[in-house]
């Protein structure tokens, strides 16, 4: 499965975690946010980043900032991830 993303400036979203025999791969094409997860600090997020995960991620938030767009490619995928 492949989706792409545009969280407007100043917007947010969730991303979908995994199904059971897939990891996800995001990819950053362009723009600033930051990665929230429920048990951590926000992290920042700009163009070109990756973030990978297994269907036992926590559920995670994606904002982007207040003044730019965020856009994004989720890749789900066979286990790729050991």
């Amino acid at each position: 499965r492949l989706s792409a993303t545009v969280v407007p400036a100043g917007g947010q979203t969730q991303l979908e975690v995994p199904r059971p025999g897939e990891d996800l791969f995001v990819y950053i094409t362009d723009g600033a946010g930051r990665l929230c997860a429920p048990n951590g600090e926000p992290a920042p997020l700009g163009q070109y980043d990756v973030l990978l995960a297994r269907p036992d991620a926590p559920a995670a938030t994606l904002a982007a900032a207040p003044g730019q767009a965020l856009n994004y490619l989720s890749f789900y995928l066979k286990p790729f991830l050991s």
